[in-house]
């Protein structure tokens, strides 16, 4: 699964309009490239790809925990969870990442993929955020996952957060990060487990 929510907090109490370009329109805007990208690919995965747009993340990830209760491929078959929200911001060659420590064998694989390919730094710092977007649902289901933030900044969750300000070269390292990462992970051999050792599923 690869997914990001589409939904936004509306207008301010002053009528200003917040229209979440970063948060989380740069999500979204990958996705939907990621489905074109794996549509025109002559050779296709091993295993299935969902991609997802979640609605409602922003009120309590009604969107996602809806997905889990109902899903369109049965849970105990997904493999991982990749999970896209404000990826268009600060610093072009920095990315906060979570999973290392939750799910070292998935993150190995972005890991490897990105020392081959676009070589941004990593930070952890969002592990103290696990609970705050639609990647959450999915790891209460032992789902391993792997969350992508660009980092908070000074326009988010206000009206000034516009396509202006994206960092397009950001967005786009970003995107072929988690292409390449989703092919490989559609690509591991059948029975290989990214749960962490000792977790069952």
């Amino acid at each position: 699964v690869i997914g990001a929510h589409y939904d936004h907090i509306g207008t301010n109490n002053r009528g200003q309009f917040n229209g979440g370009a970063d948060d989380n329109a740069s999500g979204s805007a990958a996705i939907l490239e990621l489905a074109r990208a794996f549509q025109s690919l002559k050779e296709k995965p091993k295993r299935s790809i969902l991609f997802i747009l979640f609605t409602a993340e922003e009120v309590g990830l009604l969107g996602s925990r809806y997905y889990v209760k109902a899903p369109l491929f049965p849970l105990n078959k997904t493999v991982a969870m990749f999970n896209l929200d404000m990826i268009g911001r600060n610093h072009v060659d920095q990315l906060n990442i979570l999973g290392k420590y939750q799910y070292p064998a998935l993150f190995k694989i972005v890991e490897k993929i990105n020392k081959q390919t676009v070589n941004m730094k990593f930070n952890f710092s969002v592990e103290d955020s696990v609970r705050n977007s639609d990647h959450f649902p999915f790891m209460r289901n032992q789902i391993p996952v792997i969350f992508l933030i660009s980092g908070l900044h000074d326009h988010y969750h206000t009206p000034r957060d516009t396509p202006d300000r994206i960092v397009t070269e950001k967005l786009e390292k970003v995107t072929q990060l988690v292409f390449l990462s989703l092919w490989e992970t559609a690509n591991i051999p059948a029975g290989t487990s990214l749960q962490k050792k000792g977790e069952k599923k």
